[in-house]
């Protein structure tokens, strides 16, 4: 007889060197892991021992949802060829281990959580620069989420997982119907 699901994980993954995975189930998110999984090996250790760790919580159920972003014209051929790879990781590995999860856009999940996009340049005008909006989704974050610990780390550490918590979000209200 199969263990009755008590819970769900819903998982937020904002691929790359820089870039985070956040849990949350019910609407708590936590941590579970940012930065330093740029390695095959190190990827799967971690997403299988929390899939592990999900079994024994005895929740049976996790959703995920990978940001799928794409290299911009002023990467070098060979940024851009580490940056697709390092993006594909995630989603191979969540088919490996059977957690279904989607693909989205950026400006998607931001839309959906009512993020304005980043402010571009205009004329005579100076646009976000990637530490403004990185600082925009990290204030996002903690306001809907004042409590969780990440408020206790490094700015470095916060913005460089705020993604990750905002897509979580995201991927918890779109399993949830909200």
């Amino acid at each position: 007889m199969s263990k009755p699901i008590t819970c769900t994980w819903y998982m937020g993954i904002d691929p790359g060197a820089n870039g985070g995975i956040v849990a949350a189930n019910d609407s708590r998110p936590r941590i579970v892991k940012w930065q330093g999984l740029t390695s095959r090996a190190d990827l799967a250790r971690f997403l299988s021992s929390f899939v592990s760790f999900v079994q024994r919580d005895s929740c049976a159920s996790v959703r995920a949802v990978v940001e799928l972003n794409s290299s911009s014209p002023q990467m070098g051929v060979v940024s851009a060829f580490t940056f697709g790879r390092n993006c594909e990781r995630p989603s191979a590995m969540l088919s490996a281990l059977g957690i279904p999860y989607e693909e989205v856009r950026p400006q998607v999940w931001q839309r959906f959580l009512h993020i304005p996009p980043r402010k571009k340049a205009t004329k005579g005008k100076a646009g976000e620069t990637n530490t403004q909006w990185k600082d925009r989704l990290r204030s996002k974050a903690q306001q809907m989420f004042p409590s969780m610990d990440l408020w206790d780390r490094t700015k470095t550490i916060q913005r460089a997982v705020c993604d990750a918590v905002l897509i979580a979000e995201y991927c918890r209200r779109i399993h949830l119907g909200q």
